[in-house]
């Protein structure tokens, strides 16, 4: 009986040995799982933070996104064009399959009429980069489902179809602000090829005139006996040197003359000294007076 109740004191103790220790771990498991409890609702909250700001960023961006698709309605990308066919239309690869077709009004009379689509095409440069081409009005007796004939609603320019190839983005509607720039960019560049009609008239005709001007010196030149081959100034030159040799020959000339015309005076003079130097007769008496 002794030795049953000491086991059994031992177990108990064992026992309470292993609970002091299980209480001990258990504390701090649960400790360590409360700082991630802690550290996990601080990060849902930061991220809960997080997403509403990238939501609103989300929010915003697709209503900037509508925004700017306003007025440019429907696309069709990486279209293959050709250009310069029956005269100035370009061939579009795409038709009645992709959505391209009349438009369809009631007239006066309630008849219906097909009106053809316009569609404005976007010339490929690079990657990302598109040139403005052109407002086109789609051909219906050429429109078939996989392709379409357009042609440009404007006057061409001479060399403007020579670039209408490869890949093209069409639209069917550009904002309105747009066309208003695009025409008044075009009305530009066609009052500009006038100005340059009429200055390249103006030049042609002034090289004309100096052609003449250059004839008609060459005449001039025969007649006043000018060198063809020297030129006017080299024979100006050499009269201009023969002048200046002669007007020094006449004014050595003039010199000597002036030299000679003082020596003259001046034995003149002496002259005239030498005979008021000479004794004066004496004055007759008149017979009358004797």
């Amino acid at each position: 009986m002794i030795i049953f109740r000491g086991i059994l004191v031992g177990f108990v103790v064992v026992l309470a040995v292993l609970a002091v220790a299980l209480s001990a771990r258990m504390v701090g498991v649960r400790n360590t799982w409360s700082e991630k409890v802690a550290d996990l609702r601080k990060d849902n909250e930061e991220k809960a933070a997080s997403l509403l700001a990238q939501e609103k960023t989300l929010a915003d961006a697709k209503a900037e996104i509508s925004r700017l698709n306003l007025g440019w309605d429907r696309m069709w990308d990486e279209v293959a064009v050709v250009g310069n066919v029956e005269g100035d239309a370009v061939e579009a690869f795409i038709g009645s399959d992709n959505g391209v077709g009349p438009r369809e009004i009631n007239d006066e009379n309630g008849t219906v009429q097909q009106i053809a689509p316009v569609l404005y095409g976007f010339r490929e440069l690079a990657a990302g980069e598109y040139e403005y081409a052109g407002e086109f009005l789609v051909d219906l007796d050429v429109l078939e489902p996989d392709r379409c004939l357009l042609r440009p609603t404007w006057r061409l320019r001479a060399g403007e179809t020579d670039s209408w190839q490869g890949n093209w983005r069409l639209r069917s509607q550009i904002p309105s602000h747009f066309k208003t720039r695009f025409r008044g960019l075009y009305d530009r560049l066609f009052r500009n090829d006038g100005y340059m009609t009429a200055a390249t008239t103006d030049l042609e005709k002034q090289n004309s005139l100096f052609v003449n001007a250059g004839n008609e010196l060459s005449v001039r030149q025969h007649e006043l006996g000018f060198g063809v081959q020297t030129g006017l100034v080299p024979d100006i030159e050499a009269a201009e040197d023969v002048r200046n040799s002669l007007q020094l020959h006449v004014d050595l000339l003039r010199r000597r003359i002036k030299t000679e015309s003082d020596l003259q005076e001046q034995l003149k003079q002496t002259s005239q000294q030498l005979v008021n130097r000479l004794p004066k007769p004496a004055p007759r008496v008149s017979r009358a007076a004797e």
